[in-house]
C-alpha cells in the first residue's frame, strides 16, 4: 500500500512535469503527456477503489469509488473492477453493479458537458441518455438488493496491491493508440469520418469527443451530425465496457456488465425512437 502511494505520487509530481507535452506524428499525433496522464488516472482510480473498499467496506466502498472515479473516467473504473473480479476481490455481481453506477455517472457527465458547451444539442441527446441513466441505476439497485438478500455483506475481502505499474502503462498506451486512430479517421473521411472516428475514440474516452464535436455545431457540422457523433462515442464506450469485462474480468462479472450495457443501449435506442416519433425534426 505504501509503495503504491509513493509510486502514484512520483508519477504525478516528479515524472509528469518532465514528460514532453508536444504531439509526435500526424493527425495531432500522440502526446506523451496525455499518455502519462491516462496512466495516472488509471492508477489513481485503482488506488481510490482499494482505499474505499478498505475503509468503507466492500458494498459501500465499491459504489463510492465507482461514482467518484467515473467523474474522471468510467473506463478506468471498469478496468479496475474487472481486475478485482478476476483476482477474487469481492462479489463479481457487486463489482459489475459498481460499473453500472460509473456508467450512469459518465452519461450524466456527457449531458453536463453538452449543456455547458452547446445546449442546442440537448434535445437530441437527452432522451437516450436519461433513459440509459435510469436503466444503469436500476440495474445497480437490483444487484444491491440481490446481494443483501443473500447475506453476502459480511464476507471478508482479500485486498491485494492497489495497482501494478506496468499493466497501467500498457493499458494507457493502448488507449492512446485508439485515440490516435480515431483522430486519423476523422481527418481522412470528413463528416462520415467524424462519426467513425467518434466510435473509435469513444472506446477510450467520451469527453474528448464531446468537447471537440459540440463546438463544431451548427457550423461546420450540422446539429444532427454533431449529436450523432456524441451518441456514437457513448455507444462505443458502453460496448468497450463489455469488451473489458470479458477480457479482464470474465465469468459473472462479464455477464452482468454485458446485460447492463445491452439494457442501457436498448433503453437509449427506444427513447431516441420515441422522441423522434413524437417530435420529428
Amino acid at each position: 500500500e505504501l509503495r503504491s502511494v509513493i509510486v502514484l505520487l512520483a508519477m504525478t509530481f516528479i515524472a509528469l512535469p518532465v514528460v514532453p507535452d508536444d504531439p509526435i506524428g500526424p493527425f495531432g499525433g500522440v502526446n506523451p503527456r496525455e499518455i502519462w496522464l491516462i496512466a495516472i488516472v488509471l492508477a489513481g482510480v485503482s488506488f481510490l477503489g482499494y482505499a474505499a473498499v478498505r475503509y468503507f467496506g466492500f458494498g459501500r466502498g465499491v459504489f463510492i469509488a465507482a461514482a467518484a472515479g467515473a467523474l474522471v473516467s468510467s473506463t478506468a473504473v471498469t478496468v479496475d473492477s474487472a481486475r478485482r473480479a478476476a483476482r477474487g476481490e469481492g462479489q463479481p455481481a457487486i463489482l459489475a453493479a459498481g460499473v453500472a453506477v460509473a456508467t450512469a455517472v459518465s452519461f450524466g457527465r456527457v449531458c453536463a458537458l453538452v449543456a455547458a458547451l452547446n445546449p442546442s444539442l440537448l434535445a437530441d441527446i437527452l432522451p437516450p441518455l436519461v433513459a440509459a441513466i435510469a436503466m444503469a441505476l436500476g440495474f445497480a439497485v437490483i444487484s444491491i438488493y440481490g446481494w443483501r438478500r443473500k447475506g453476502a455483506g459480511a464476507q471478508a475481502i482479500a485486498l491485494r496491491n492497489p495497482f501494478q505499474f506496468w499493466s497501467v502503462i500498457a493499458f494507457a498506451l493502448l488507449l492512446a493508440m485508439i485515440v490516435f486512430a480515431g483522430r486519423a479517421l476523422g481527418e481522412w473521411f470528413g463528416a462520415t469520418g467524424i462519426i467513425v472516428g467518434s466510435l473509435t475514440l469513444g472506446f477510450a474516452d467520451v469527453d474528448s469527443v464531446v468537447v471537440s464535436v459540440a463546438r463544431l455545431a451548427p457550423q461546420p457540422l450540422s446539429a444532427p451530425v454533431a449529436a450523432g457523433a456524441i451518441l456514437a462515442a457513448v455507444v462505443s464506450n458502453t460496448v468497450s465496457k463489455v469488451v473489458l469485462g470479458i477480457t479482464a474480468g470474465g465469468g459473472v462479472f462479464a455477464r452482468n456488465v454485458a446485460v447492463m450495457s445491452a439494457a442501457c443501449l436498448a433503453a437509449a435506442a427506444g427513447a431516441s425512437w420515441l422522441a423522434w416519433t413524437l417530435y420529428p425534426a
